[in-house]
């Protein structure tokens, strides 16, 4: 195909960069390794000990403590660079490409299965192919990917390594916009599809529709945590749905697709150039922030943090309740958002030296880094956050003499960056923490970069 084609010239050649340096401005992050892959890396996904990473040669598998490479995949179907990547589970990663594919790669280094998606062809004519621009990992080996209106669901089969068997499939009256798993543990649906003005909660097996959310915007990304749903939009806007419940609902209906969609319980915006390409939460749900000319972090933990410009009148935010004074990271161009996953915690007991782990542990959760979060810029360097320690400032675009029609939000300010080792500015293609103390930056230019993240008091 001629998009494939192109792809893979413009990765080869890389991107160009109109900075020919990057700025580091506070330093503070210790280089772990470099792995240099070469021919335009464009896609980067954690599993474990292992770092999956696509270029236009093929699938890359590095070890994640050393960045050493464990095995390679450069099959002939391979060649062409992936809209997506993803882990479907602990063994295999699915490689999905604009020729309407899924490729299934084991960490062995191995092409195991290739499994088509296209729409059913009209009567006299061939069946229409399109992109695979969406794809999920879902619970269980499993994992739900999308070619323009078809959705596929398959699963890793018993007794066969690397083989995957379709569950359902579904047609859509438009091309899907966005794509999520469902949280960890969450048993009713097991994926969520945005298409035209819809989010539709899906479950395994059978497929069945058992929650419809509607929203007024072009939707642009899906991330859910707990019994909220988070919905990004492309003007920057945030969609949130509570859906404790909504699935249990929607299976009281005999056809879900006549239950009346459900618009949004919040809607948040937080004025600072956001873009709606890539939100994330924090591990506990305290959190999401979203990308954007600048980062924006929306608060649920009910701190409250006094600000001159909240509504007069208004009862504070519960705890699990968004704040709707966003926190501002104080960086330009941020492309990619990720949050650190949760740190060990020591064992202990409730007396004695027990007692003393606890107090450290508590130490840890509070001041050790604990919810750091992490993000790039389109000249590539990573920068750390945390947005929910102080000092913040803050501040509000508008007019002081209006009050009423100020846009609050507090400003936060980066704790530690780095730029590529060469000091030049390299275009970013990934965004993984490695572990709690580790995070690394895939680029264009084939180079995986990891550094080591100090917790600090």
């Amino acid at each position: 195909m001629f998009a494939a084609a192109s792809k893979r010239a413009q990765a080869e050649k890389g991107p160009a960069m109109e900075a020919k340096t990057a700025q580091a401005v506070k330093g503070g992050l210790t280089p772990l390794w470099v792995a240099k892959l070469g021919n335009g890396l464009c896609s980067a996904v954690g599993g474990g000990d292992l770092l999956a990473a696509a270029t236009a040669d093929g699938v890359a598998f590095l070890n994640s403590a050393d960045g050493a490479v464990a095995s390679k995949c450069d099959d002939d179907g391979l060649d062409d660079v992936p809209n997506v990547l993803a882990f479907a589970s602990k063994g295999h990663v699915i490689h999905c490409g604009d020729d309407g594919c899924v490729r299934v790669v084991s960490v062995a280094g191995a092409l195991v299965q290739t499994h088509e998606i296209k729409e059913p062809a009209a009567e006299g004519k061939r069946p229409r192919t399109a992109p695979i621009d969406h794809a999920v990992a879902v619970s269980g080996a499993a994992f739900a990917a999308a070619a323009g209106r078809v959705v596929h669901s398959c699963r890793l089969t018993e007794g066969a390594a690397g083989a995957f068997a379709l569950e359902h499939a579904l047609q859509l009256e438009a091309p899907v916009r966005a794509m999520c798993a469902a949280p960890p543990g969450e048993e009713s649906w097991a994926y969520a599809i945005a298409f035209s003005s819809f989010v539709q909660l899906v479950t395994k097996g059978a497929g069945e529709v058992v929650g419809r959310l509607s929203s007024e915007r072009l939707l642009k990304s899906l991330s859910p945590a707990g019994h909220w749903l988070a919905a990004a939009a492309t003007d920057g806007t945030v969609d949130l749905w509570d859906i404790a419940g909504e699935a249990d609902l929607a299976s009281l209906a005999e056809d879900p697709s006549t239950i009346a969609p459900r618009p949004a319980d919040h809607v948040l915006r937080a004025y600072c150039g956001s873009d709606g390409a890539a939100i994330g939460w924090r591990s506990d749900g305290g959190a999401f922030a979203i990308s954007g000319k600048r980062a924006a972090v929306f608060d649920f933990t009910g701190a409250n943090n006094p600000h001159p410009y909240r509504p007069k009148g208004v009862a504070p935010t519960a705890p699990g309740q968004p704040d709707s004074v966003p926190r501002i990271c104080m960086s330009d161009a941020v492309s990619r958002v990720a949050w650190a996953p949760p740190k060990r915690r020591l064992a202990g007991a409730s007396s004695g030296i027990g007692a003393t782990l606890a107090a450290l542990n508590d130490a840890l959760a509070e001041n050790l880094n604990s919810s750091e979060l992490a993000t790039v810029s389109d000249d590539g360097v990573v920068r750390l956050w945390d947005p929910h320690s102080p000092p913040l400032r803050k501040g509000g675009n508008g007019n002081p003499a209006e009050p009423h029609k100020m846009k609050p939000q507090f400003y936060t300010f980066v704790t530690h960056d780095a730029a590529h080792p060469s000091e030049e500015a390299k275009k970013p293609a990934a965004l993984v923490w490695l572990r709690a103390d580790a995070v690394a930056v895939g680029y264009f230019c084939g180079d995986v970069v990891a550094w080591r993240v100090e917790e600090r008091l």
